[in-house]
């Protein structure tokens, strides 16, 4: 599952619109009224992203600019494949940059709020802090490619995502 970087809001609207039960396309809805009102439009594939940016290898895929929604978008993918249906996905974005890529809901309840990093040693932003703390989540995640797992903070736990789906979510 890929990010479609780049697509006006009335594009994503429109894509929303006309594949909303499409496996190709994967839609991520924002979690609160207040917040930005464009969903994230994934493309489920990320073999499709790779393709037409001629993307080949590793390394290739690590120095384009595309390389952080690529891994965005694998790990929302797999976390939805890992997860029960009774739990919602969502991203949260205000209009003061406070961002977190994945919130995990059980009813209106936040159980989980993920932020993805592409890097082992993740850093997190003033806009990350403020969401954790807007969303209130029973706990909070940072998800690398291959991190060591320990406690960023009393609050926020960096983990590689295969250790986020096999002991966490």
């Amino acid at each position: 599952m890929v990010l479609l970087p780049g697509l006006s809001s009335r594009i994503r609207r429109f894509y929303g619109k006309c594949f909303p039960d499409s496996t190709t396309l994967s839609i991520l809805c924002k979690s609160q009224k207040r917040l930005i009102k464009t969903p994230k439009i994934f493309i489920s594939d990320s073999g499709i992203l790779h393709y037409f940016h001629q993307i080949n290898t590793l390394d290739e895929l690590l120095s384009h600019p595309s390389a952080g929604h690529s891994w965005e978008g694998f790990v929302i993918q797999q976390i939805r494949a890992n997860i029960s249906k009774e739990i919602g996905m969502y991203y949260y974005r205000t209009h003061n940059r406070a961002e977190i890529d994945l919130v995990l809901m059980k009813g209106m309840r936040p159980i989980s709020a993920l932020e993805i990093k592409l890097g082992n040693a993740p850093k997190l932003t003033r806009g990350n802090t403020i969401a954790f703390e807007d969303i209130k989540a029973q706990s909070n995640y940072i998800i690398t490619p291959s991190s060591d797992d320990y406690l960023m903070n009393q609050d926020t736990r960096v983990c590689s995502l295969t250790d986020s789906i096999r002991k966490y979510i």
